[in-house]
């Protein structure tokens, strides 16, 4: 696997801290544990999207790598999939 850019290393690292406040914070809240059980699902898939990108391109992202991203979803449900 290749080196990961520092510029993404800085942002993996606050978006993971940031994170983290919001799952302590969401484990606090005394609703049986289903807002944290939300925020832990969506947690999960930005990170697993973090993952695919990194995966595709780790030691040179560009602006539109992000951007792409959202294009293809969009294409693949207007072809109805």
């Amino acid at each position: 696997m290749a080196q990961i850019a520092p510029a993404l290393r800085k942002a993996m690292f606050s978006a993971f801290v940031q994170q983290g406040i919001v799952l302590i914070l969401a484990g606090m809240i005394l609703d049986g544990g289903f807002i944290l059980q939300i925020c832990f699902a969506a947690f999960v898939a930005f990170w697993g999207g973090v993952a695919l990108m990194l995966f595709r391109r780790a030691a040179s992202p560009t602006k539109l790598c992000p951007i792409s991203f959202f294009v293809m979803a969009g294409i693949w449900k207007l072809r109805g999939f």
